[in-house]
Formats: C-alpha cells, structure tokens, sequence
C-alpha cells in the first residue's frame, strides 16, 4: 500500500465489528483520560450498525462523550435513510444513551445554506481533534460523502481546508441514488482523528481497496485518505 496502514483480515464480519468497537472503545477512553471529554464521528450504512451496538454496550461515564457525523444525507432524521437516524437507534442506546448528539441536518433547505452553521458546531464540538473516526466504503472506492465527480469534491479533499464540513451534490453519482444533497467531512477534519477505523464488508471491496492503495486516483476518492492519514488508519476487512 502507498501509505503506512494496518490492514486486519478477519474471519467474521462479528469479528471485525468486534474489533472495531474495541478499538474505537479504546480511543473515547484514551480521550476522557487524558482530557475529561472524548469526541467520535461516525458514518452511515449498513456495514458498521453491529459495531455501534457493540460500541453502546461498552461501560464508560458516556456523559463525556460527544458523537458526530461523518456525513449526512439531507433528509430528515425520521428518514430510513437518515445517518443520523441510524445513531440514534444503533449507538445512542444502551449504556451510550447518555452520549451527546451533534447532527449535521438542519432546517435549512440545502446543505450549503447550512455549512457555516454545522462547521463552527462541529468545531466547537470536536475542537483541534476528535479521538475516534469510524469510516466506511463504498464499491465504487468513495469514502465518507466524497464521491467522484461530485460538486463540492474538490474543497471536501483540500488538505489545507480550516473547513471540517462541506456540502457535496452528487448528482449524476448513481451510488448517491436519489439523495445527492449531502454534507460530508473533510478530508483535513479526517487527518484531525487520533483513531482511524476503515470497516469493509466484502471480496469485491477489498479489490476495489487493494486498487486504491496502488495511489492517487480521482475515480475512486478513498485513495486520498489512503494517502494522507498514515498511521492513525486502521482497515479493518471481512468477508
């Protein structure tokens, strides 16, 4: 691979939640002890729903954790399709129920007319770092809402970014299917994370991955990330 990164094969996609969750566990303790407060940015999808479950189980004072996205389709959170949604039945249960929430939906009609908002909340939330970042993958090789070609792209993968979300529209990505209005992290918040977990499901994106680790390629945006954030990343795979 191009960059310095752990790959962990396991068996069982159980396992690799199991790992997961420990590892990511590991983090938001490592952070309330050195700082009182610990910060972890979650994504969406199917893939890491057992890892959060798993994570909400774990004893810990959760009143010192605050919990963000790693990006957020622009529907409303009782929505199926909804990341946050998805926390709130997944993570923010259990012994984590005591955990703080900062979404990325808003109100506002689009997500850009809600960036300038939802950067300072997530600045204020997660300060310089967040502890824990747990990403996924798609099997067209994007990552977080950095898809290909999407609109907002570019400012999304700048690594000089102050920013630490932008508005994607990914109209015309049919990986996006009928919800191209996104907001995602950026590729600089990203770098910012202590403790990287890339989660994948999957022969055919471990291919797509193994590709992607070859170097930079615009088709397939999670070669940035692979890139770019060095030992902080962990993939964690399964079959």
């Amino acid at each position: 691979m191009s960059a310095p990164v752990a790959v962990v094969r396991c068996e069982t996609r159980d396992e690799a939640s199991a790992f997961a969750a420990e590892r990511l566990g590991r983090a938001l303790d490592d952070g309330i002890a050195a700082r009182g407060r610990a910060g972890l940015l979650a994504s969406g999808g199917s893939t890491p729903a057992e890892t959060y479950r798993r994570l909400a189980g774990q004893a810990r004072d959760w009143s010192r954790v605050e919990i963000g996205l790693v990006d957020e389709r622009w529907v409303a959170p009782t929505d199926l399709r909804s990341n946050e949604g998805l926390l709130r039945r997944t993570l923010l249960v259990d012994r984590a129920a005591g955990a703080r929430l900062h979404p990325m939906k808003t109100e506002d009609a689009t997500p850009a007319a809600a960036m300038a908002e939802v950067d300072a909340r997530y600045r204020a939330a997660f300060g310089g770092r967040s502890d824990g970042i747990l990403l996924g993958m798609g099997a067209d090789g994007h990552t977080a809402s950095w898809f290909a070609g999407a609109k907002g792209l570019d400012e999304a993968l700048d690594p000089d970014s102050s920013l630490r979300v932008v508005a994607i529209d990914a109209s015309g990505a049919p990986v996006a299917g009928d919800c191209p209005l996104r907001m995602t992290l950026t590729l600089a918040a990203v770098r910012r994370g202590r403790t990287i977990v890339l989660l994948l499901f999957g022969e055919e994106k471990l291919e797509v991955l193994e590709q992607a680790a070859c170097g930079r390629d615009p088709a397939r945006p999670v070669s940035t990330l692979l890139a770019s954030v060095g030992e902080a990343l962990t993939i964690v795979w399964a079959p």
